[in-house]
């Protein structure tokens, strides 16, 4: 890992980490550190933007029920009205799916009771869970852009521009901060698992658990043959017990 992380840019990781991303991170996170581990961090991603989604309804409803109203009767600004309350209509509605989805799946993974069964669900579940992410950053995205529009009926010309000015550099910057981070997070996944060494590592660690299965069903098969020879003795054993008793009896 040392030799990736000392000669791969910034660039290449992000690019390498988004081809980890199409693969769903839920997936590896479960051959890293198995079902029941990767389930918990699940519940807290839920839990966050469950929450998270909660407050931008209650900042964002009143927008939806009660739109801001243009008073100048410029056609731009009626158009701006109603991209306003749309947006925010939409925002409003993309939340309440977060967190309706989040809720079923807090509830249903839960209802998986076996390593395997909690496995197949992770595995199957993990693109909707990625997608569920898609839904959250749209009803983000959607919100404020809502305020936006709603800024440039309500502002004044100088005001709008300087605070879409600033609105713009913090997302460019945001957008900067979570590729970097991310992308180097990730990078390091596409390393352990994806990189040529990663694979390589990856095929013989899951050779060394087959083979460990394989000898644990092999002491298992010899155990279960010796058991066997055990219940024989004793089968046989009760036998001539009985045997000896009648004997002795009838004499």
């Amino acid at each position: 890992m040392d030799w990736y992380l000392e000669n791969t840019s910034y660039a290449l990781q992000t690019w390498l980490s988004l081809r980890t991303a199409v693969h769903s991170v839920w997936r590896k996170q479960v051959n890293a550190v198995g079902a029941h581990e990767t389930a918990n961090r699940l519940k807290s991603f839920w839990v966050n933007i469950g929450l998270v989604s909660a407050l931008l309804i209650g900042v964002s409803y009143s927008s939806a029920v009660t739109p801001v109203v243009a008073d100048s009767g410029e056609d731009a600004d009626e158009i701006a009205v109603k991209v306003s309350t749309t947006l925010t209509g939409i925002s409003v509605i993309l939340s309440l799916a977060t967190i309706v989805i989040c809720v079923i799946y807090m509830i249903e993974i839960d209802n998986n009771t076996t390593e395997r069964d909690l496995r197949d669900f992770i595995n199957a579940n993990a693109p909707i869970v990625d997608l569920l992410t898609g839904v959250f950053s749209a009803s983000v995205v959607t919100l404020l852009l809502s305020a936006l529009t709603a800024m440039f009926v309500t502002y004044g010309q100088t005001e709008f521009i300087i605070v879409a000015a600033v609105t713009g550099t913090i997302v460019l910057l945001a957008i900067v901060f979570a590729a970097v981070v991310a992308g180097h997070n990730r990078f390091r996944l596409w390393v352990r698992y994806d990189s040529p060494e990663g694979r390589a590592l990856v095929a013989a660690r899951d050779r060394e658990c087959g083979d460990g299965l394989a000898k644990l069903q092999e002491e298992l098969m010899f155990q279960v043959e010796e058991l066997r020879e055990i219940k024989d003795y004793l089968e046989l054993k009760e036998t001539k017990d009985r045997i000896l008793s009648a004997v002795g009896g009838s004499a």
